[in-house]
């Protein structure tokens, strides 16, 4: 079941996210910053985020990085590595 923010949505949150990144943020932060998946399609959709890969995007602000594929692959792993436990 995808995870829903009680919170309005705060571009303020998004960009801080982003901005320790390079300007990528993953759907799990952007749902933390109080978006929607229909916001963020729509934001999609106006060109104020760009779909980089599945559950990856850079804010539009953002130039792309001339290590795009790098710096998308690193979040997107982080993202589907959370919450799995590695034995000592």
């Amino acid at each position: 079941m995808p995870r829903v923010s009680q919170e309005p949505p705060s571009w303020d949150r998004l960009f801080e996210t982003a901005t320790a990144q390079d300007g990528y943020v993953t759907t799990a932060q952007a749902t933390d910053a109080g978006f929607s998946s229909q916001l963020i399609s729509h934001y999609v959709r106006t060109e104020r985020l760009v779909r980089v890969q599945r559950g990856v995007y850079r804010v539009a602000r953002y130039p792309r990085g001339e290590h795009e594929d790098l710096m998308s692959m690193a979040i997107g792993n982080r993202r589907n590595l959370t919450g799995l436990r590695f034995p000592d």
